[in-house]
């Protein structure tokens, strides 16, 4: 009898879940259900900290304890991508590439064709209207 290589049968069936990946996507449905229980909660939650909150605790001699918790910069941020979207982020790229005589003419050409075209379009972007080629404007025609 073999005792190594293939064998007809053997093994986790195609596109079943191992284990561990079945129980963590059974937990993620049960944290799904909680938080859409509290999901407002947690959304004010979220905006408190985005824009700050204070405190009022009544102390037992009459007097009041102030608790102030200034805005938090990450969770505004968090909050403006989930309705805005993730802001673009720049990259910028110097160098260069030496391919003198590791390519043939053609090849070398079409790589040429291709960074020019590249850097013409970046050059357009940096010089573009700041609203973005998805803004589309109506005529009201």
């Amino acid at each position: 009898m073999p005792k190594g290589g293939v064998r007809p049968g053997a093994g986790r069936p195609k596109g079943s879940l191992n284990e561990e990946t079945r129980i963590k996507n059974e937990m993620r449905k049960i944290w799904l259900v909680k938080l859409e229980e509290r999901a407002g909660e947690i959304f004010n939650a979220h905006l408190d900290l985005a824009l700050g909150v204070h405190m009022y605790v009544p102390l037992e001699n009459g007097g009041v304890r102030t608790y102030r918790k200034p805005p938090n910069g990450l969770a505004l941020e968090w909050l403006q991508e989930q309705i805005f979207g993730k802001a673009k982020q720049q990259l910028h790229v110097e160098g260069e590439i030496d391919m003198e005589g590791k390519l043939d003419r053609k090849a070398s050409a079409l790589i040429s064709q291709a960074l020019n075209h590249v850097i013409a379009s970046a050059q357009n972007i940096g010089s573009a209207d700041t609203r973005g080629s998805d803004v589309q404007e109506s005529t009201g025609a």
